[in-house]
Formats: structure tokens, sequence, C-alpha cells
């Protein structure tokens, strides 16, 4: 079955119209993807402070409590 030169415009340029939208959100999807990681890094900074915070708290209270012995 021949496809006409018309037809043939109509789909490539159909064609080109999808792919650009695709590409678009792939763009926009690796953006929030970025936003995530920051969000992600940021959380992980924040609970290992807190973490570091407790550790060093608690080995000053354990140096304490060994030197009043």
């Amino acid at each position: 079955m021949r496809i006409l030169l018309k037809d043939r415009r109509a789909l490539t340029s159909s064609m080109q119209v999808k792919n650009f939208a695709t590409i678009k959100d792939l763009e926009n999807n690796r953006l929030l993807v970025n936003k995530l990681e920051i969000i992600i890094i940021d959380e992980i900074k924040k609970k290992l402070k807190v973490f570091i915070e407790t550790t060093e708290s608690l080995t000053y209270n354990k140096m304490r409590s060994v030197l009043k012995k």
C-alpha cells in the first residue's frame, strides 16, 4: 500500500510533535529528580547532625560517669 507524500508529511509532523512533548516530559522529570535529590540530601544531613550530636552527648555523659568513679 502506497502512502501519499501528503500523508507521510502529516505522519512525520505528528511524530515530531509527539517526540517534542516526550522530550519535554523527560526534561521535567529530570528536574524533579534533581529537586528530590537535593531534598533527600538535606534530610540526610539533618539526621546525621542529630545523630552526631546525640553520640557526642552520650560519649560526654559516659566519660563523666567514668571519671566520677
